[in-house]
């Protein structure tokens, strides 16, 4: 049983690897331009200057650990993935 679930959690690593990797892209479009008198960098680095930071509850503390854990774990999976199937999107991914 334990098997068929660390089985189905490859093949949806891999199926994710395989459709979400990250690659050069080949888009040839043109980038929409944005109009730069919308807002100013002045404005911009004022507001952010003047925003009342707060330190993170407890709470908020153990989820941001908690993702940071998950991002480590999900870096080595990626890793160990490239180094057994060599499938560079894994390597990619890890990045």
């Amino acid at each position: 049983m334990k098997n068929r679930i660390i089985n189905k959690m490859v093949s949806v690593l891999l199926l994710s690897a395989a459709l979400f990797a990250c690659s050069e892209s080949d888009i040839t479009e043109p980038v929409e331009t944005v109009n730069a008198d919308a807002i100013s960098l002045t404005e911009v680095t004022t507001a952010i200057n003047t925003y009342a930071f707060e330190n993170p509850t407890e709470v908020q503390a153990k989820g941001l650990q908690f993702m940071r854990e998950e991002e480590k774990l999900a870096r080595d999976v990626y890793l160990e993935m490239y180094k057994k199937y060599g499938i560079k999107a894994f390597s990619n991914i890890s990045k």
